[in-house]
């Protein structure tokens, strides 16, 4: 692997691609044997959770919550991956002799994302119609949603006697139309938080700068704005991607 970026990065203001599926969870855990890593220095994640939008948005008790009650017993887990702290993570192949071996691959995997840099190389580049934007930053501060209301009722239906049953370890998206944001806690205390919305529906401009992010949060999420506010001060980052969705014509190649 060729990494372009230097090491060490920042853990929380590294990049996105934070909370895992099970899947994942069971690769990085059983097949890179990351379990201890996972299990010291990361956050198991409580599922996904949605909370649907009501008039105003501005109070969380009052919208339509979906999501788990209590942390499954099953082992199947997933994880909200500080990236960063992941990134850290080395590797090295050394043969008994105590000497590192270069390796001669008989494929080549491009793993450059989206500068995607053999399918533009190839002429590869496929159109796709779904035209979507996301905007996102991080606060060093863990903001805990269920600290938004002291509502009893509410806080009842998370079982809270069952390990890891807590609100803020799910990857929390407040739903709205041609919107969705999340709330995604990170191990280093930080908290991930993203617009990601219909461009149609809600112009790339009216969120492609942290200020006018925070207006339209004030908009559309004013529970959100309020509390991301009180700790404006602990910015880490802001990070914007336009038009996020892209394909290729072709994934493999017969000359690998």
């Amino acid at each position: 692997m060729i990494e372009r970026h230097k090491h060490p990065v920042p853990e929380a203001a590294h990049k996105v691609g934070e909370s895992t599926v099970e899947i994942g969870g069971r690769y990085l855990r059983n097949v890179l044997g990351l379990e201890d890593h996972l299990e010291r220095h990361q956050h198991k994640k409580f599922g996904i959770r949605m909370f649907f939008s009501d008039d105003s948005n501005d109070d969380i008790t009052r919208r339509a919550e979906i999501g788990h009650s209590a942390f499954p017993p099953h082992k199947v887990i997933s994880y909200q991956l500080d990236r960063g702290r992941l990134d850290h993570h080395r590797l090295s192949l050394v043969c008994d002799d105590g000497a590192e071996r270069r390796i001669a691959a008989r494929w080549v995997v491009d793993a450059t994302g989206r500068s995607s840099t053999i399918k533009r190389q190839l002429g590869l580049v496929k159109k796709v119609e779904h035209r979507a934007n996301a905007a996102w930053f991080r606060i060093g501060r863990p903001i805990d949603i269920d600290e938004w209301s002291d509502d009893p009722g509410w806080h009842d239906r998370i079982d809270d006697q069952v390990p890891y049953s807590e609100r803020e370890l799910s990857t929390n998206h407040l739903m709205g139309p041609g919107y969705w944001v999340w709330l995604l806690r990170l191990a280093s205390d930080a908290i991930s938080i993203g617009i990601v919305a219909d461009a149609d529906m809600h112009p790339f401009s009216t969120m492609n700068r942290f200020e006018k992010a925070m207006d339209w949060l004030r908009e559309n999420e004013p529970e959100c704005a309020r509390v991301v506010e009180r700790h404006r001060d602990k910015l880490q980052d802001f990070r914007v991607m336009k038009n996020y969705s892209y394909g290729c014509e072709q994934a493999v190649s017969s000359d690998r």
